[in-house]
């Protein structure tokens, strides 16, 4: 080919590629700003219709089209599932949109002269061809379902306002001031999806991680400019529908530990987990991820859940970490002995270790405010026991969940133990257990429930029954009030074991959720929080906290 047919060849290729971009994205604005209902259709002079469709609906947990794959068994009521699959249907149908235009491998067939010459007996019908929908994200599929690609993101922006007696604020080992203030809780942007059937993906990047070297707590003052940078949150191949093992994760991932972990921070119930999130080092210092391989599945029609994996210990957010040893075995099970009603009545029951070599062999534990006006290394520390030395770490954890309706009671214990614990005098300690527990409760004022998602052992993403938005026809009326949520949860930690004294803390967290729709969310807290600080009698006191935030996720 000559130099002029390449470059109308490249010209071409550029157009039509450009083409198809620009009408995938319009056609992506106008889908993210309309409500996925069935009947609502996107008219366009310039776009062909993009229409809304209940014939299929895909899963939010493994973005595979809901199907009954051969070999498949009813389940306890009465669909059909397999042991090893990921599928979970969401709850509403996605938004098609058919008639973008198409990614495909022979996107300059239209010109004769740029084709390729054909692969010997290749046939015209196995290019592939990418379709676009919209499903509370950006989707791309092919025809034979063996590929499907996500493009996402979160966004939270919180506002905290806080008033605390002088006693904490003022005298020696107490909390410091707090400062009102507003924050990006997190802005995440992700890709995942399916490739070649059995092999899924998942990559995420968080842009706001304030971080300070050499600080191993991260705590600095007001006056150290604290920069936010990227790091990888999930990251991990994995491989299911293997015999016996079920699925294999590898890459970073969140380890198999605590309910309210696992559970998305997109979908978490307050604007923060409670204390028992700090308390242990499966998340506190890697912002809740660590590098590692893990195998994980369901069994006797998804009553029964298991999940354990090796990872590497780590001190920080950013994936990677140097050490000899410093490894943590970390494995959960869960049962689920009551499921009725298609989901909207059932008890979950489950429990977890870790056992892990400490970083350095020191481990610390350090509580925050369940209300966040900061970055992280500005925030408050409200309880801390300091970097006491230790050979070996064992957390426990047990936690359960019981939903009926628009009523959900969640509850969990945690232990963190230290073995060959020793003060920083190397004053010997022996064993040191840390506790703590909290109890929630959650009701939709408008009917929704939770759903549990029986492949992963978590909850799902909460759909309104009807979205929020204005009558088209009047505009002082409301079409739909979006869903409603009051919850009020109960926390307690002690940090006071042998000669290492962390002090006690107990919290009252009061919440109002408002789900305008699937993926946006506006929540408000107060939380009331009673810190003893046993280092110092004096200070203690009570912390008065309200946060709002608004959660964009898709």
């Amino acid at each position: 080919m000559g130099g002029k047919e390449l470059m109308r060849c490249g010209s071409s290729q550029f157009g039509k590629a450009a083409s198809a971009v620009l009408g995938t994205l319009t056609v992506f604005l106008l889908a993210s700003t309309t409500s996925a209902q069935p009947g609502i259709t996107i008219p366009s002079s310039s776009l062909p219709a993009v229409s809304v469709t209940s014939e299929r609906k895909f899963n939010e947990t493994s973005l595979n089209p809901v199907s009954t794959p051969a070999g498949a068994f009813a389940s306890p009521t009465g669909s059909a599932t397999t042991p090893n699959s990921l599928s979970h249907a969401s709850e509403t149908a996605p938004l098609e949109l058919p008639s973008a235009p198409a990614v495909t491998t022979g996107l300059l067939q239209g010109n004769a002269a740029c084709r390729s010459p054909p692969d010997k007996g290749k046939k015209a019908d196995e290019e592939i061809t990418f379709r676009s929908y919209w499903d509370h994200g950006l989707y791309f599929t092919v025809p034979d379902k063996q590929f499907l690609i996500h493009f996402g993101g979160t966004l939270q922006y919180d506002s905290a306002w806080f008033t605390a007696q002088p006693s904490l604020t003022r005298f020696p080992g107490g909390t410091g001031m707090f400062e009102d203030g507003t924050t990006p809780r997190r802005i995440r942007f992700r890709a995942d999806g399916t490739v070649y059937d059995d092999l899924e993906f998942f990559i995420e990047i968080e842009f706001i991680n304030g971080f300070t070297a050499g600080s191993r707590a991260g705590m600095v003052t007001r006056d150290v400019d604290v920069p936010t940078i990227p790091s990888l949150t999930d990251g991990y191949l994995i491989h299911k529908n293997l015999p016996f093992l079920g699925n294999v994760k590898i890459g970073n991932q969140k380890e198999p530990f605590s309910l309210e972990h696992l559970d998305s921070d997109r979908f978490l119930p307050f604007m923060e987990r409670s204390f028992l999130f700090d308390l242990t080092y499966v998340s506190e210092f890697n912002n809740g991820y660590s590098p590692g391989i893990s195998v994980f599945r369901t069994w006797a029609d998804d009553r029964l859940f298991t999940h354990a994996g090796l990872f590497k210990n780590l001190p920080d957010p950013f994936g990677f970490g140097l050490g000899d040893g410093e490894y943590a075995v970390t494995g959960r099970v869960g049962l689920l002995p009551l499921w009725q009603e298609a989901g909207e009545v059932y008890w979950y029951f489950g429990g977890a270790m870790s056992h892990r070599d400490p970083v350095d062999n020191l481990v610390t534990a350090r509580i925050r405010n369940l209300i966040r006006n900061a970055p992280g290394p500005l925030l408050n520390v409200i309880a801390t026991t300091g970097a006491i030395p230790a050979n070996r770490n064992i957390l426990f954890n047990l936690d359960t969940a019981y939903a009926r309706g628009p009523l959900t009671i969640i509850g969990e214990m945690q232990s963190n133990q230290l073995h060959n614990a020793t003060t920083a005098n190397n004053v010997p300690q022996g064993t040191i257990n840390y506790t703590g527990f909290y109890i929630s409760t959650l009701y939709f004022l408008t009917g929704e429930h939770r759903s549990w998602n029986r492949r992963t052992y978590t909850f799902n993403r909460v759909i309104p029954n009807h979205h929020f938005r204005l009558d088209k026809n009047s505009p002082w009326h409301l079409a739909g009030l979006g869903a409603w949520e009051l919850g009020a949860r109960y926390s307690y930690l002690d940090l006071n074991d042998t000669l290492i004294r962390g002090g006690r803390l107990q919290a009252v967290t009061l919440g109002l959720n408002w789900y305008l729709n699937p993926i946006t969310k506006m929540q408000f807290n107060y939380d009331w929080t009673y810190v003893d600080q046993a280092a110092n009698p004096l200070a203690k006191g009570i912390v008065h906290s309200f946060g709002t935030r608004i959660n964009f996720e898709f």
